[in-house]
């Protein structure tokens, strides 16, 4: 069988969206997981789901357990569908959260050949999946259907998502706006847009509309996925599959051009105005020049002004590239997170005694409201003049302004991190393991030879979210 992936635009535009999930903050110490999960931003609203607290439905502490590592998202569906209308609108909330989490791994794990394609995307329902003959691929779309995600294509390359249509049956039950986000959702899913040229003015209509909705629901969930929705649009509208919209910004005489700078005049507060603004003051001649423009908007939220800015400099016969944050409002804060970063260097190679850096760089793999997760690689001569390398790990709290433990992030103790995770990577881990944090999973590092990399997906870090 042949797994899928995700198209190269969808993979570019989950890469863009550092910011949008993912474990969040943790304590400046160790607490308990509950508390700890309310100061992430995992447990949603001002107060925790759990049943310690009394505080939850008899339907919600049934869901909690029913969250184990062996349960399927299928399972978590089938449950929601008969017990959401039972229980508060932010449990409701909570269950459409879980599930999300756990739809990762069932994309994840979805194989299938590629001459059955068309069997089913335009029309994935249970009829169309019953006439199928092979048991095996029968059985993969219906636990796709069951589990509220669809087969779609970008530039004829496969992958699966949530399906958003099927979530919308939830939003009576859910706080308010869910329906119109999920609207929103709905249109992209459907290309509810003109298919025969850049539909400037509908889609940028959604944009504006998607702004509207940011302050109106307070909850982090509902934050990561309307960020997600956001981004989805910004690139769809500014840069197109496959950079197809770049002409855009390079030819600047045709009615597409206009259009975006129509609907700038038109919203001149917006973030979306804004981008097009930078887009077009800018001699934009790859792709990653518009990419970084707009990610200096969206990294962090629509709600935050700090951005990262990349550096490219020499220092003698070392090419050094890196980023540094920028926090408009906090300077102070800001040059104190570099000069960590900075100083975290420096003190690597001083402990190594190492003599000539030959290359650095610092690759960005996780950003959200409190964390940056980066990777650093050095090339260098040693004393003795050999040269060599090595791959260095860091996860930052930067509004704690320190470094911090795979422990510390997880808000258990190593007793606790070992019990829970040991089944899963299949053995014990290090006091302290070495990780970097990405945006579905979390890598632990190991340098044994006798031990391989352990990969921690969203689903392996619900038992410290409940």
């Amino acid at each position: 069988m042949e797994k899928f992936f995700k198209s190269p635009l969808v993979i570019f535009f989950i890469m863009l969206s550092i910011a949008i999930t993912g474990c969040s903050s943790a304590k400046d110490e160790v607490g308990d997981a509950e508390s700890v999960a309310q100061a992430q931003g995992i447990i949603s609203d001002n107060q925790p789901i759990t049943e310690a607290n009394n505080q939850v439905s008899p339907e919600m502490s049934g869901f909690l357990k029913i969250l184990t590592p062996d349960a399927t998202t299928a399972v978590l569906k089938r449950y929601i569908d008969e017990n959401i209308q039972s229980v508060s609108k932010q449990e409701a909330e909570k269950m459409i959260e879980y599930l999300l989490i756990y739809q990762t791994e069932t994309i994840a794990d979805f194989s299938i050949t590629e001459g059955y394609f068309d069997n089913v995307y335009d029309d994935m329902n249970q009829s169309v999946i019953d006439s199928i003959s092979d048991k095996q691929l029968k059985a993969g779309y219906k636990e796709l259907l069951d589990s509220s995600l669809i087969l779609k294509f970008s530039e004829n390359y496969p992958y699966v998502d949530t399906n958003w249509k099927s979530l919308k049956k939830y939003s009576q039950y859910l706080p308010e706006d869910y329906d119109k986000l999920f609207d929103l959702f709905i249109k992209l899913e459907n290309y509810e847009y003109n298919p025969d040229e850049v539909d400037v003015i509908t889609l940028g209509e959604d944009i504006i509309s998607t702004e509207t909705i940011i302050n109106s629901n307070a909850s982090n969930f509902y934050k990561k996925i309307r960020n997600k929705l956001y981004e989805t649009q910004i690139y769809n509208l500014l840069l197109g599959p496959e950079a197809s919209h770049m002409y855009l910004w390079s030819e600047k005489d045709n009615k597409e051009y206009s259009e975006l700078i129509q609907i700038s005049a038109k919203y001149p507060k917006s973030t979306l105005s804004k981008i097009i603004n930078d887009l077009d003051k800018t001699q934009i001649e790859d792709i990653s020049e518009g990419t970084a423009i707009i990610n200096k908007y969206l990294t962090f939220g629509l709600e935050s002004n700090k951005f990262l800015e990349t550096l490219n400099y020499n220092e003698g016969e070392t090419n050094y590239e890196t980023f540094q944050i920028k926090m408009p409002d906090n300077k102070q804060k800001e040059n104190s997170i570099n000069n960590i970063i900075k100083t975290d260097i420096d003190n690597y190679i001083q402990y190594e005694n190492i003599q000539d850096v030959l290359y650095l760089s610092t690759d960005l793999k996780y950003v959200d409201e409190q964390y940056i997760s980066y990777e650093i690689y050095l090339n260098f001569n040693d004393s003795n003049g050999n040269e060599d390398n090595v791959y260095l790990y860091r996860t930052i709290d930067y509004t704690q302004e320190k470094f911090i433990t795979l422990e510390q992030y997880l808000g258990a103790d190593l007793d606790t991190i070992n019990s829970e995770l040991s089944g899963i990577i299949g053995r014990k881990l290090e006091a302290s393991p070495v990780f970097v944090v990405f945006l579905d999973e979390i890598h632990i590092i190991s340098y044994n030879e006798d031990a391989e990399n352990a990969f921690l997906n969203r689903k392996d870090l619900v038992p410290f979210m409940k």
